[in-house]
């Protein structure tokens, strides 16, 4: 049929016709089978997928079947396609479902400032905002302005974003606080950590000391799974301060003097292990966080529109006076360096708040999913960027903002992709299991 080519067309037909009746009495006699059922059901993403592999699997199977180690033949590659065809349109349709379940939500529920349970999608989508800036701050041939102007907020803004979630909550013991910490984050550093130390030859000595080498007094760069440490500490040190001062003048002052003495210690190029003199510094971001959203000073801005030319004039003097970037340390003027970061960090989440309320709900909703899942994207930079761009930079020229757009959605695809199978898979199962465990011990009064 795709080439309109028949040596007999009467005898054909009559083929099509037949081959097409056994297949349909075949099935008939099959009966109810899920997965032949499920197939049926998606044929149509199943050719989509498969015209897609059809363009990419030459390359994409002849490196695949390289690093697993199968033999390369037609026969590793059918293995690949049946693997692997199934996956894609899963996780298709797992996107597909959680963009649907929102389409009939109305603009109105994108608001500003939410109160009660309800979530605040504008900062789903300032951490879609801040993800992808990252992504493309860390594309080499990018300008090297632009890239001041990604960094003079992107990390702050991450670090106001935790601490504006952060529950002064008396009912809960730090313990338990630090535990929920060292499981949302020590876990994934360790093992990305495990895995570059495995796989890629990294030394163990640079992670147990989170880029410090005494060796070489320069700062070694160990990847981005460092903000996963950085975060860490900069929570223990506010809980130990939330824990010991209840008193809202107290925690500024104690935060404030931590944030200069850190600032300090980094200016002496001494480095600490654990990036702990970042951590000190870094702490006034996740302070004013809090206080941000304890106070809900977010919408004395949104009240007063003309706040945010006054934001933007600190915030371009910020970048024009120098570079301002956490890891390194570059931060040259304490007091310019925290209120312009707060500045940009305050205008994105303004244009966030503008997309979520004036955009479709669909484009909102993808951002929303970007921004849900921005810990599995940075583990799928951090860890697989470098195979990804590997993969893709033959097939274009990777000085080129089409290469930069392309490498940047592919490893928001990945990372999206494996936090719904993370979720669907794994935490899902887990939860449903506790909870049906808290039932089985209520009803018997236990």
């Amino acid at each position: 049929m795709a080439s309109a080519y028949t040596k007999d067309i009467l005898f054909g037909f009559i083929c099509a016709f037949a081959a097409s009746y056994a297949v349909i009495y075949i099935s008939k006699k099959i009966g109810n089978f899920a997965p032949l059922e499920w197939i049926g059901k998606n044929s149509l993403i199943f050719m989509c997928v498969h015209l897609i592999q059809l363009e990419t699997q030459m390359w994409v199977f002849d490196k695949t079947i390289n690093v697993i180690g199968l033999p390369n033949n037609g026969y590793s590659r059918i293995l690949l396609s049946y693997i692997s065809i199934p996956i894609i349109v899963w996780a298709v349709l797992c996107i597909k479902k959680m963009l649907l379940k929102y389409r009939s939500i109305g603009k109105s529920e994108h608001k500003l400032v939410v109160s009660g349970k309800k979530r605040d999608v504008s900062i789903d989508v300032l951490r879609a905002f801040l993800i992808i800036s990252m992504i493309v701050g860390h594309f080499a041939p990018i300008d090297a302005d632009f890239r001041m102007y990604i960094y003079s907020f992107h990390m702050p803004a991450f670090i106001f974003i935790s601490g504006f979630f952060f529950k002064d909550n008396c009912n809960v013991s730090p313990g338990v606080s630090i535990l929920k910490s060292v499981k949302s984050l020590l876990i994934p550093y360790v093992i990305c950590a495990a895995f570059k130390i495995i796989f890629m030859g990294y030394d163990v000595v640079d992670y147990l000391l989170v880029g410090v080498n005494f060796e070489d007094p320069t700062f070694k760069v160990i990847g981005m799974e460092y903000f996963f440490v950085l975060l860490f500490v900069i929570r223990a040190l506010f809980l130990l301060i939330s824990t010991v001062f209840k008193n809202e003048l107290y925690r500024a002052i104690t935060v404030l003097t931590i944030s200069v003495v850190g600032f300090g210690i980094s200016s002496t190029s001494v480095e600490l292990p654990w990036l702990i003199d970042i951590a000190m510094f870094a702490l006034v971001f996740y302070y004013i966080g809090f206080i941000f959203k304890k106070y809900n000073i977010l919408k004395l801005f949104n009240d007063n529109k003309a706040s945010y030319f006054v934001l933007a004039f600190i915030w371009l003097y910020m970048i024009i006076k120098g570079s301002f970037e956490l890891v390194t340390r570059e931060y040259n003027i304490y007091g310019l360096g925290v209120i312009g970061a707060i500045a940009g960090t305050i205008i994105m989440y303004y244009i966030a708040s503008y997309v979520a309320k004036n955009h479709s709900v669909s484009a909102v909703n993808i951002l929303k999913l970007i921004g849900r899942y921005t810990l599995y994207i940075l583990i799928v930079h951090d860890l697989f960027g470098d195979y990804i761009h590997n993969y893709i930079y033959h097939s274009l020229n990777t000085d080129t903002i089409y290469y930069m757009i392309f490498h940047t959605l592919v490893q928001l695809a990945c990372g999206v992709i494996l936090g719904l199978i993370f979720d669907k898979c794994i935490l899902k199962p887990f939860k449903n299991k506790k909870h049906k465990a808290a039932r089985i011990q209520l009803s018997y009064g236990e």
